[in-house]
């Protein structure tokens, strides 16, 4: 381009419009930069919130599997309690029977020597009386 004073004249004038329109573009980029920053950061507010319920939820997740998985394990022991009850019981239930068939047949014994003692009994009362009946006749026969 030639470098007379025209041409510098006329150039001043329009790099300055230049200037002043990058000025303008610039401010514009500014506020726009400013403006997405801002979204940008309210974006981050939300997230951060998000992401603390997302961890305050798999928290109280984490706090009911437990319970869950504690409870499920008292389940399981009182299950192997009352089986080891019922068992106890069955042989309880079971040693019980048998005691009162030993009973039945102590008593069953009992009476038999009952009935065998009273019929021993009636037997010596018997021979006592056959005796003293014998006495009485040698007695009256000796009177005679």
């Amino acid at each position: 381009s030639p470098a007379g004073p025209m041409a510098t004249g006329a150039t001043v004038p329009a790099t300055e419009a230049a200037a002043q329109q990058s000025q303008r573009e610039l401010q514009v980029l500014t506020m726009n930069l400013q403006q997405q920053q801002k979204e940008l950061e309210v974006a981050k507010a939300k997230m951060t919130e998000e992401l603390r319920q997302i961890e305050a939820e798999r928290a109280e997740c984490q706090r009911t599997l437990k319970a869950a998985q504690i409870a499920r394990e008292d389940m399981v022991r009182a299950r192997r309690q009352a089986d080891r009850e019922k068992r106890d019981c069955e042989e309880a239930k079971k040693q019980f029977d048998f005691e009162m068939e030993r009973w039945e047949r102590a008593k069953a014994e009992l009476v038999a020597l009952k009935q065998q003692a009273h019929q021993e009994r009636c037997k010596a009362d018997q021979e006592l009386l056959d005796w003293e009946k014998a006495q009485i006749v040698e007695d009256v026969d000796r009177i005679r």
